[in-house]
């Protein structure tokens, strides 16, 4: 197998886990055009490089047990967004005004 066609089956299997529609290992080896154990194959070299890769019976398809994207050919987690749990707004913004302005005197 080229070295191009094996990368484009690595897009081709995180842009199915990302937009949930792997479905089970049959589905995903024939969107892949391989064989089932060819398809385990793949996942199992993407689980050994990192990518946070796990399988829902209830869902009938393949995920990521992680937030993150792939960046080249690896998997890089979401870190959290340190803003989100940041106050603000109309009152925040009085109260600060307000005890920096009577502060003063």
């Amino acid at each position: 197998m080229s070295i191009h066609i094996y990368r484009n089956r690595i897009k081709i299997i995180h842009h199915h886990i990302k937009t949930k529609a792997t479905g089970n290992i049959e589905t995903l080896a024939k969107k892949l055009d391989l064989s089932r154990a060819a398809a385990y194959k793949f996942l199992e070299e993407l689980k050994e490089e990192g990518f946070p890769i796990a399988y829902s019976k209830k869902e009938n398809r393949f995920y990521y047990e992680k937030s993150g994207e792939m960046i080249g050919y690896a998997f890089v987690e979401d870190k959290p967004d340190e803003n989100k749990n940041m106050r603000g707004g109309k009152k925040t913004f009085l109260k600060i005004f307000s005890m920096s302005t009577y502060s003063r005197h």
